[in-house]
């Protein structure tokens, strides 16, 4: 509550996700810009069973489709707006980083075991999911038909549209891309407070 209104204030624009918006349009047009040694795209990009291990982090930087660009930028920016006011940035900055390795762990060893199900580059879906399943569980919470709560659905959406996409496209080489998703998703899970459990 606001000491002088007694009225609470708009919640401010979360700073973690706005900083991997600014981060995520930086590195793509470094990267289209050819401003990187050729040496860091093979360190950054999960495909194929060639992928170095190091892609497991970095993979969130790596060169990438345009359209995967747009929906990282697109759903960092609903969450800067209205996720991350809501869950705190350090819970925002947790999902997206633990989403994001674990997304890749699991992509990376299924790429070194059936490098056929891992042909589609990974791009950070599992931290992408792992927002978008809390954006789901808190739009639950949220009055429904407003802006808010519309909000948080597209996030959703724009995460389930995506994986469905991709496995459309490529099929069978986007097996682990899909893993990848579905870990981000089950990373929200984790680290909850018990009392918010039932609603998610």
């Amino acid at each position: 509550m606001s000491p002088a209104g007694g009225q609470r204030a708009a919640p401010r624009a979360g700073w973690f996700a706005l900083a991997v918006l600014t981060v995520e349009l930086a590195a793509s047009g470094v990267w289209r810009l050819g401003g990187l040694p050729d040496a860091w795209r093979v360190l950054g990009r999960l495909e194929g069973a060639a992928s170095h291990p190091a892609a497991i982090g970095l993979h969130a930087l790596a060169d990438g489709p345009v359209w995967g660009a747009a929906l990282t930028a697109s759903v960092a920016l609903l969450t800067a707006l209205l996720l991350e006011p809501r869950i705190g940035w350090r819970r925002s900055a947790w999902l997206f980083v633990a989403g994001t390795l674990a997304g890749g762990a699991v992509y990376f060893a299924l790429a070194q075991l059936v490098p056929e199900l891992a042909g589609y580059p990974l791009l950070p879906i599992g931290g992408l999911a792992a927002w978008a399943a809390a954006a789901r569980a808190t739009g639950r919470q949220t009055p429904p038909g407003t802006w808010t709560a519309r909000g948080l659905q597209t996030l959703w959406l724009l995460v389930l549209l995506a994986a469905v996409g991709v496995y459309f496209v490529a099929a069978q080489r986007a097996t682990a891309w899909l893993l990848a998703a579905l870990v981000g998703m089950g990373v929200h899970r984790l680290g909850r407070d018990p009392r918010t459990r039932a609603s998610a």
